[in-house]
């Protein structure tokens, strides 16, 4: 297939191909009763009962994120998140956990630069199942570390 049938056969199914697709995330996010708001090109959004998530523009598509604040008062806390780290990424589907330098939780997935309604619902889907199965799954040592 030659690059032109490609763009147009992606024009004829209603995908959005683009530099950024923050502002079709945005339109799908507030449709779905979300609040957004857009701070230093990144998109937030939120609902009542949800995480908040930042989205932003990286490597040629779009970096889903949310970092917990880090925690300093459990002595093996390093050790111990990255443990649940590990068993969460095991069985994770869409989500990349991780600690980062201040011994915080972070959530991120990534997700390129076209945009399509259904496929993009199911990519949010997946990724609010990951959150929710992980950290049920994960409670007790999530209540212990946060105690």
């Amino acid at each position: 297939m030659t690059e032109t049938a490609w763009l147009d056969s992606l024009i004829r199914t209603n995908v959005i191909v683009a530099d950024s697709i923050l502002e079709e995330i945005r339109n799908h996010m507030e449709f779905l009763g979300y609040q957004t708001e857009v701070l230093e090109n990144e998109l937030h959004f939120h609902q009542e009962g949800r995480y908040r998530w930042i989205v932003r523009d990286y490597a040629g598509g779009v970096l889903f994120y949310k970092t917990f604040c880090g925690i300093e008062h459990v002595a093996d806390a390093t050790m111990s998140l990255t443990q649940m780290v590990n068993r969460m990424n095991v069985v994770t589907r869409v989500l990349h956990y991780y600690v980062n330098a201040d011994n915080g939780l972070v959530m991120e997935a990534w997700h390129p630069n076209l945009y399509e309604k259904r496929s993009f619902g199911k990519f949010f889907n997946l990724i609010d199942d990951d959150v929710r199965t992980q950290l049920e799954r994960e409670k007790g040592e999530i209540q212990r570390l946060l105690q």
